[in-house]
């Protein structure tokens, strides 16, 4: 099997990657504009630049989860290379598969629940259909329509919607207990948004469930079955922690410091994965508490 992966080095995609390598009879070639020494059979970095290089292998799945960090100043000038940078790789790779004569039975495009609208009492699920309505759905709306482009071949798509992805080491995770290491978490904002977050393996156990189903297509929750007001989050991340709880960062602080992406932190969805769920997808960490537990305590934060 060939899989070619479009931002193979981030968070989800060196964990994918990482997890592919061993399956059998698997090959992996890794879209990239940084340099590799890595030597290993099963795996293949290439150059955006030199993607002909691709054209004889015959790729049967293709992974898109490429596209410019939004944890940075969202100016109108970056703002749209979060855009461009998605809408690029997106018709990079449409015009490579165009170009091939045979051509892969899956595409599968990373989004985010950005998607859907912010609310502090509705739940959504994949078969909730908006307009975009602010920069975030715009993008995701804009680069899911783009994705279904590849149905013309006869192409499965898979839109991949994720929540928060908690990772020992990378992420949001990393930044959310920081403030816990000297006393001083707590509630932001409110605390009413939701969380719609997941464990990073069931993340990449995810992926390759709906990398192995083929009945499975169009747009899928990446989510833990339980979403989380932004305060029990933080009193679950305490308690696991062994930390206090007590400090509350107010609206418009985070609003001075992060300009419109403190919508990021300040309001939210409760998303549910009801595609994994219906298709007979199953969680190691379904709940908070589980996953936080596996995730603090095998590294030392404190």
């Amino acid at each position: 099997m060939n899989i070619i992966i479009a931002g193979g080095t981030g968070l989800v995609g060196s964990e994918l990657v990482e997890t592919l390598s061993r399956v059998d009879d698997t090959k992996i070639y890794i879209l990239t504009r940084s340099e590799s020494n890595e030597v290993n059979p099963y795996l293949q970095y290439v150059n955006w630049d030199d993607m002909k290089e691709l054209l004889p292998i015959n790729p049967h799945i293709i992974i898109n989860l490429a596209g410019a960090t939004l944890n940075k100043k969202w100016t109108d000038e970056y703002k749209q290379e979060i855009l461009n940078s998605r809408l690029h790789t997106i018709d990079s790779l449409y015009q490579y598969v165009d170009s091939l004569s045979v051509k892969p039975h899956t595409y599968i495009n990373a989004s985010a629940v950005g998607y859907y609208p912010t609310s502090q009492h509705v739940k959504y699920d994949e078969g909730d259909v908006f307009q975009s309505h602010d920069f975030l759905s715009g993008v995701v709306s804009r680069i899911e329509y783009e994705s279904d482009k590849f149905s013309q071949f006869d192409t499965r798509v898979v839109k991949t919607r994720f929540g928060i992805i908690l990772d020992r080491e990378q992420g949001a995770l990393s930044e959310m207990i920081k403030p816990y290491k000297f006393g001083v978490g707590g509630k932001i904002g409110s605390g009413k948004q939701w969380m719609s977050w997941i464990h990073i393996d069931d993340a990449i156990n995810a992926l390759l469930f709906l990398i192995f189903n083929k009945d499975v297509c169009g747009p899928v929750n990446v989510v833990a079955p339980h979403a989380e007001r932004q305060e029990n989050f933080s009193k679950t991340l305490a308690s696991v922690m062994d930390k206090p709880n007590m400090a509350i960062v107010p609206k418009p602080i985070i609003k001075a410091i992060l300009g419109e992406r403190s919508q990021l932190i300040l309001e939210g969805q409760s998303v549910q994965p009801s595609v994994l769920l219906d298709k007979g997808f199953k969680y190691k960490y379904p709940m908070l508490e589980q996953a936080l537990n596996h995730l603090i305590h095998i590294k030392d934060y404190s």
